[in-house]
């Protein structure tokens, strides 16, 4: 006889261990203490870095571990842009999470199931568009490095807030790689074509003392 299939309602919010959240998107997003976090970043958490750089939450916890965040880190690293670019993670359970906070218990929550539809969109949405608001002042210029559900919670954030965000990927560079013979689908982050155009627009982006030398490394 088929064993019985449990409904995510019925399987959420356990862990394997007392402190790993694990739900669907809208289980976690109600938790407690996903809301606490939600505040305590509102409220309780100011940026130190120049600039502003969105990009998507991994499924692999904590964020930071994940190969996009590390290429993204390393090439700061490497052309000594660290301490200009602030990297947050856009996240569907949290909204955002600045990569200092990633190491939060809170911030290894487990996914279970479930896409993002329009009201996760808008909600993501709503509380980016409080973080872009409160940190105004605080960044000179906001990238995204972003594609699908994530950037069009980008998109609506900035025109809530009235603030704007700049995509690295531009709709001529996703036309360029469809000409290149890749499928839209299959158009992804750390492919190396997405990520020369990542490393080519930073560095035509930011002040740096020899920015003609920066850039003629990625033609």
């Amino acid at each position: 006889m088929a064993k019985p299939r449990m409904s995510l309602s019925q399987t959420s919010l356990f862990s394997r261990d007392d402190d790993v959240l694990a739900g669907s998107i809208r289980e976690l997003a109600s938790h407690h203490r996903v809301l606490r976090f939600i505040e305590g970043t509102m409220n309780d958490y100011t940026p130190s870095d120049s600039n502003l750089l969105l990009i998507p939450e991994s499924r692999r916890k904590p964020f930071t571990k994940s190969q996009l965040y590390r290429n993204v880190k390393n090439f700061l690293k490497d052309q000594s842009f660290d301490q200009k670019y602030h990297v947050v993670f856009i996240s569907n359970v949290l909204g955002v999470c600045p990569e200092e906070l990633a190491v939060k218990e809170v911030a290894n929550f487990e996914l279970i199931g479930s896409m993002p539809d329009n009201s996760v969109i808008r909600r993501t949405a709503s509380i980016l568009a409080r973080y872009l608001e409160k940190t105004m002042h605080d960044y000179t210029k906001r990238l995204v490095y972003a594609r699908g559900s994530y950037l069009e919670s980008v998109k609506l954030a900035s025109e809530l807030s009235g603030i704007n965000v700049e995509s690295i990927l531009t709709q001529g560079d996703l036309i360029w790689l469809k000409r290149l013979g890749i499928k839209w689908m299959k158009i992804g982050l750390r492919m190396p074509e997405c990520l020369t155009i990542f490393k080519k627009r930073i560095a035509e982006m930011t002040n740096n003392k020899y920015p003609q030398a920066k850039i003629s490394e990625f033609q």
